[in-house]
């Protein structure tokens, strides 16, 4: 009887650590041994070019989910309105004819990217007879 118990207890082990098993990747190194890896994660890059972390989310009122960008590199920040697909330029910074973002030019400033007040993380220039007295200003001030 106790033998019966032990083999089943070693039969239900022996699933779960195949079904475990069945969620990780094989992946091999130098010497040619196995190494178990965790899944690779979405590419956040399909978003927004500076995404760096991603998730699923539900679209309400459906079955789908869709990837939606939750951080972006540094030197951006998540565009908010809702959406959180695009990431915008941080404070101090502008979006170049690259879409990346550089410090924002001498005599002008950068509130950064917003999506009703600057939509386009373009510069803004000083009020006459002003001007910004370093490079990657973020206000008026």
């Amino acid at each position: 009887m106790a033998r019966k118990l032990l083999a089943a207890a070693a039969l239900v082990l022996l699933c779960a650590a195949s079904a475990q098993a069945a969620r990780w990747s094989l992946e091999t190194d130098e010497q040619g041994r196995q190494l178990l890896q965790a899944a690779k994660s979405p590419n956040c890059t399909r978003i927004d070019a500076h995404c760096s972390q991603c998730r699923n989310q539900r679209i309400p009122g459906t079955r789908r989910s869709e990837l939606v960008c939750s951080s972006c590199e540094s030197g951006y920040r998540l565009r908010r309105d809702g959406v959180s697909k695009t990431c915008d330029c941080a404070p101090g910074l502008a979006m170049d004819a690259n879409k990346n973002c550089q410090p924002c030019t001498l005599g002008k400033y950068c509130l950064g990217g917003d999506a009703t007040v600057n939509p386009t993380n373009a510069e803004d220039g000083c009020p006459d007879g002003l001007a910004t007295t370093f490079a990657g200003a973020k206000s008026q001030a």
